[in-house]
């Protein structure tokens, strides 16, 4: 015969053992999203760096992001060189502030036109660019 104590530490245990068990699905359902955003954000960033055109992401009027295609573009030989860097040193002076226009318009969810401008590369050169700004809420 089992006593009472016994039995109360048997569905104590039986308890304890059903909440773990619901703690550790509960956490496996959470992972399952995590892991399929990271996915997700991985498929991004591949895209963003094995496309052939230039693609910069500007916070605030300054680099936080460039792939390989615009790192070339810009004559650095890697991102670490421009990222943090103001997008307006890039700017050739004729068209600085209209581009500035619109990046602000872009920060602030509006979506500009393409439009021909002149970038200024790292070692001085200038060149002309097709620009199209889309604003992105990440």
């Amino acid at each position: 015969m089992i006593t009472k104590t016994r039995k109360q530490l048997i569905n104590k245990a039986e308890l304890l053992r059903d909440k773990v068990t619901e703690l550790e699905e509960a956490k496996y359902k959470r992972r399952r999203p995590e892991e399929a955003l990271q996915e997700r954000e991985d498929e991004y960033r591949q895209f963003i760096e094995l496309s052939p055109d230039f693609i910069v992401i500007l916070s605030e009027s300054k680099i936080v992001h460039i792939n390989s295609a615009g790192v070339k573009f810009l004559g650095a030989t890697n991102p670490e060189q421009l990222v943090g860097k103001p997008m307006k040193y890039f700017l050739h002076p004729d068209y600085r502030g209209t581009v500035m226009s619109r990046i602000q318009k872009a920060e602030h969810q509006v979506v500009t036109p393409s439009t021909e401008q002149k970038f200024i590369r790292l070692d001085g050169s200038d060149v002309d660019v097709e620009v199209k700004a889309t604003p992105l809420i990440y």
